[in-house]
């Protein structure tokens, strides 16, 4: 995979797959084993304070079971396409500007046309980063779902993936959030008072 090529310590030698606890040498077994281990680990993503440490959080306990690194922010530069990350040096300073600037009591307020837009910003800026090495849509979504809960609303994150998401995300990389703000808004409610 183009986007590891400066991460050979990461790889298992002789090919372009990420070291794994398995040891599983082929992509899509790869990928349908972490999808499969994300999935068991979703309903039991710990709460937190939604600072830097909870994104590291949520994504070592989502990932514990295919990454010895899971929860770790990457140490080398890696790109998709012609998206090219965050390096590694500003990826905790850049994490933590974002989550900083993430304001609850004010989002309380919101509709969810106004949310939306807010947490397309927080998503695309996240997604810019890209922190950890693998998994970082997942641990995005896990997070902004948190986001939601702490503000008043449900997000339903098994509607934020596949190509629409993914085609979404690569625009909002580039600057243009309306997909994003389109999808969010679509799979976003109120929860309930009780």
């Amino acid at each position: 995979m183009k986007r590891y090529k400066v991460a050979k310590f990461h790889l298992i030698p002789g090919t372009n797959i990420l070291k794994n606890k398995p040891g599983i040498t082929n992509q899509k077994d790869l990928d349908r084993f972490e999808l499969l281990s994300f999935l068991a680990r979703l309903d039991t993503v710990p709460d937190g304070d939604l600072s830097t440490g909870h994104i590291k959080q949520i994504h070592a306990h989502t990932l514990q079971d295919v990454y010895d690194w899971a929860g770790e922010f990457r140490d080398v530069p890696i790109e998709k396409g012609i998206s090219v990350f965050c390096r590694p040096e500003f990826i905790n300073q850049e994490i933590d500007r974002i989550t900083k600037s993430i304001a609850i009591s004010e989002f309380k307020g919101m509709s969810i046309e106004e949310f939306s837009k807010e947490l397309s910003e927080i998503v695309s800026e996240l997604n810019a980063v890209h922190p950890f090495l693998d998994g970082n849509g997942r641990a995005i979504r896990v997070y902004a779902q948190k986001i939601s809960i702490a503000v008043g609303f449900r997000l339903d994150v098994s509607k934020l993936r596949g190509k629409t998401w993914n085609t979404a995300s690569e625009k909002s990389f580039f600057g243009n959030n309306q997909d994003l703000f389109k999808i969010l808004e679509k799979n976003l409610s109120r929860i309930s008072e009780p």
